[in-house]
């Protein structure tokens, strides 16, 4: 949502535009190569990797003042997406009981569907306060943070 949005303060063109958001979708392809790795892998760890990615290109997102330099930088926002996601609902799940997975897993979704209908709500209320790309400053202070918190939490099954 906000992509876009960022772009037309750019002043990119519509074709630029469709590019650039087609190319922020792309390595969701590379999730299926992510999930095989965050199997094989601690899930902790890539998990880790994929919040200090996603923070660093939240932050890069930040400085970004011409189109070309979106085009890497939303790629690579989306590749540590694409790291993320994976890892996050492989390590949940191994830490649900088996006899309640599909119920704590549609918790899980539906906070994520409800966290992807009050972010743009959020994101609107800062670009309107502060402006547009103070809402990846807070998303970098934001998965910056949870990686800390993540390295710091210990586990257990629930």
């Amino acid at each position: 949502m906000l992509l876009p949005l960022f772009l037309l303060n750019l002043g990119a063109s519509y074709l630029q535009i469709g590019i650039i958001y087609a190319l922020f979708n792309l390595p969701v392809l590379s999730e299926l190569y992510f999930s095989i790795l965050a199997d094989k892998k601690n899930k902790k760890s890539l998990l880790f990797i994929g919040l200090i990615f996603s923070s660093l290109f939240f932050l890069i997102l930040f400085f970004v003042k011409r189109t070309v330099s979106l085009f890497a930088s939303s790629f690579l926002l989306s590749i540590s997406f694409a790291i993320l996601r994976p890892a996050l609902a492989g390590h949940l799940t191994s830490l649900m009981k088996k006899e309640i997975v599909g119920e704590l897993t549609a918790v899980t979704r539906s906070l994520w569907g409800l966290s992807e209908a009050l972010g743009p709500i959020i994101a609107g209320l800062i670009s309107d306060f502060f402006g547009l790309r103070y809402t990846f400053l807070l998303a970098f202070f934001i998965f910056l943070i949870l990686s800390f918190i993540l390295q710091r939490m210990r586990f257990r099954e629930i």
